[in-house]
């Protein structure tokens, strides 16, 4: 089945992976080495092993071709510990050849090797002489033996690994699982590159150097200062300290000089967003911004590529707080999905009013995902995106991603750097909600009411309401569980790490029906108005609410909640969300989640409307007070 057990699988096949971290020395900082940068995929995070005695060979490929005429002076290789380590060697091939040698398969490098003692930290290797590395690519590894007297680094694993993701990150070979070499980062990308640091030195290297990696469009509200992300990279054999900037927008040129709170390191394409803000700008519209990282640390940018972009400002009266939604897919079945439920209890525990998560039970899914066995907790197998192995998650449904770890590697919970992130995307409409249920508990009443802040005429955006159950519990229930025995994980997954291989579970945001998959045509009027409120109302009979089984689902109608999807029916994309449970209004918000420290009118719920709108209006000064004021709609 398609990655339906790839961790199991790889247990099984004998591959461990640990979770406690050794305590050793942090490697030289780049910066007290004159001229030179580090290559490396991050500091250690984790360590890895396949439980064997023997050889262990392991090697990242330098293929950039902006380091093309740099040299290869070094390497740093991080090692655990010393404990029945013997045949510690660094080095440096063109091509990853193994050859016969004492009765081992072992690598022959073709370009440089150095015999060093191994011991616990950061072993630093020098080569006699420095390796030019060219447009074909190079290979940098090292290679150790694992005597049979190392029973505890057996059960603690010897390779150092980063929480980074790259296919040229992490090849392998060892004397039994990976008899020949095996790029490990393309088929296990999970599990990390290697922690493995290179020297470099000299070619096109210089000594302030930085390159722009990302712009994301710019929104801002009127009168106030638009901020600008930009995300930069070293390039230099200094570490950053400051980016200079020059820019041009709407016909406006001006500079920027931006310290960061931070230095960033002298590490090849180490990372850091910097932040600038432009003028003020009066009235609504959308412009283009042109930037160039003119200098790094007061000197002239080194770098000569990469070193200008471009990007858009969009500015409104009022920008709408955009909630991204986490849709994940699980089952009892799955042994590895106990993490979703924590990653969706975790991020409701550390963002309580903004955090929108459900949960999509499914049976045991055939070979080719086209049926599935009994599931409880299942209402659909339509699923609103693709699904082909368990726990996935997927946000906005845009962005495939696991609902603990995100994009980071096993045990890290790396899912709210993504969602915050997918938060800052724009919203084009203030989304609310009023969720009432009937006297007889039998009926449930959803009313959403938007604000678009722009004007639209034959739009594709739709509505699309989920009723979600809060607690749902049957003693015949059973949650699989593959976390019993498990170490490293955080505090938060707990209750399964303890908690046995079938469990008991309480389960929280489960969705249990839909009023429709991809939103519901007509839900809203072609030709939309900024500011003008635009309503839309769905009910739906809790006696029809049933799993795929026709079997009743609802438990406690006190207990669920309804959350409203704006999706553009384009793309698929949920572009804002709301949630309620019954009872409540999103509507009744303070005015200070709405109003910008420019005046603009909102209207007795708190929600925007235009200046000429009749009525009873708020607006806020500068100075943060708010005035009520009847508007005669002139």
């Amino acid at each position: 089945m398609k990655h339906l057990f790839s961790k199991t699988m790889l247990l099984a096949a004998g591959l461990l992976f640990g979770g406690a971290l050794a305590a050793f020395a942090s490697p030289q900082s780049a910066d007290d080495a004159d001229g030179e940068l580090i290559y490396t995929y991050g500091d250690r995070d984790e360590y890895y092993g396949t439980g064997e005695v023997g050889v262990y060979e392991v090697a990242i490929r330098l293929n950039n071709p902006d380091l093309v005429g740099a040299k290869v002076s070094g390497l740093r290789i991080p090692m655990r510990s010393s404990q029945g380590i013997s045949g510690l060697r660094g080095w440096l091939t063109r091509e990853l050849k193994l050859a016969t040698v004492d009765g081992r398969r072992i690598t022959q490098p073709d370009v440089a090797s150095v015999d060093v003692q191994p011991k616990s930290g950061f072993i630093e290797v020098r080569f006699d002489e420095p390796c030019e590395l060219t447009a074909d690519g190079l290979y940098a590894g090292y290679s150790f033996f694992v005597d049979e007297s190392s029973e505890e680094l057996l059960t603690t694993q010897p390779i150092a690994v980063a929480h980074v993701r790259d296919n040229d990150g992490f090849y392998i070979h060892t004397s039994r699982t990976f008899r020949l070499w095996t790029n490990f980062a393309q088929s296990y990308s999970y599990f990390g590159c290697l922690a493995l640091q290179v020297i470099l030195s000299g070619g096109p290297l210089q000594a302030d150097a930085a390159r722009c990696v990302s712009t994301r469009p710019c929104y801002a509200v009127v009168g106030e200062q638009p901020v600008v992300e930009l995300t930069v990279a070293n390039r230099g054999t200094r570490g950053i300290e400051s980016v200079q900037l020059s820019y041009e927008f709407g016909g406006t040129k001006g500079q920027a000089d931006v310290k960061l709170p931070v230095a960033v390191p002298a590490v090849f394409d180490r990372q850091e967003t910097v932040t600038f803000t432009l003028p003020p700008i009066a009235s609504e519209g959308t412009s283009e911004l042109r930037y160039q990282l003119t200098g790094v640390n007061g000197q002239p940018n080194g770098a000569t590529t990469g070193t200008d972009g471009q990007t858009t400002v969009a500015v409104f009266a009022s920008l709408p707080r955009h909630r991204a939604i986490l849709e994940e897919y699980t089952g009892l079945w799955c042994a590895y999905c106990p993490r979703g439920a924590v990653g969706l209890e975790e991020m409701k525990r550390r963002h309580p009013d903004d955090f929108i998560g459900i949960s999509y039970h499914a049976g045991h899914p055939s070979m080719d995902f086209s049926t599935y066995d009994y599931e409880p907790l299942q209402f659909t197998t339509d699923f609103p995106n693709t699904v082909d192995h368990y726990p996935t998650s997927w946000l906005d449904r845009m962005f495939e991603t696991d609902p603990f770890c995100g994009v980071s590697t096993y045990r890290t919970f790396g899912i709210e750097e993504l969602w915050l992130e997918r938060c800052k995307a724009f919203a084009p409409a203030w989304v609310d909600l009023a969720v009432t249920l009937s006297d007889d508990q039998k009926v449930i009443t959803a009313e959403s009411t938007l604000n678009f802040v722009i004007n639209l005429s034959d739009h594709p955006y739709r509505l699309s309401y989920l009723l979600v159950a809060d607690s749902l519990y049957d003693e015949s229930w059973l949650q699989n569980n593959a976390y019993t025995a498990d170490a490293g994980w955080p505090e938060c997954m707990d209750e399964y790490v303890a908690g046995g291989q079938m469990m008991h579970v309480v389960h929280r945001d489960i969705c249990i029906a839909r009023s429709s998959r991809d939103g519901l045509e007509g839900s809203l009027p072609a030709d939309i108005k900024a500011f003008e409120p635009v309503s839309h109302t769905w009910q739906i009979s809790l006696d029809e609410v049933v799993n795929s089984s026709g079997e009743p689902i609802v438990q406690d109608a006190s207990k669920l909640h309804v959350v409203v999807l704006l999706i553009d029916s384009t793309t698929n994309e949920v572009v804002n969300a709301r949630q309620a449970h019954p009872g409540e209004s999103t509507g009744i918000a303070p005015l200070e989640h709405r109003l910008a420290s420019t005046p603009v009118s909102f209207d007795l719920l708190g929600r925007p409307v235009g200046p000429s709108a009749p009525g009873i209006r708020f607006t806020r000064s500068a100075d943060g007070k708010v005035r009520k004021y009847l508007s005669s709609g002139n």
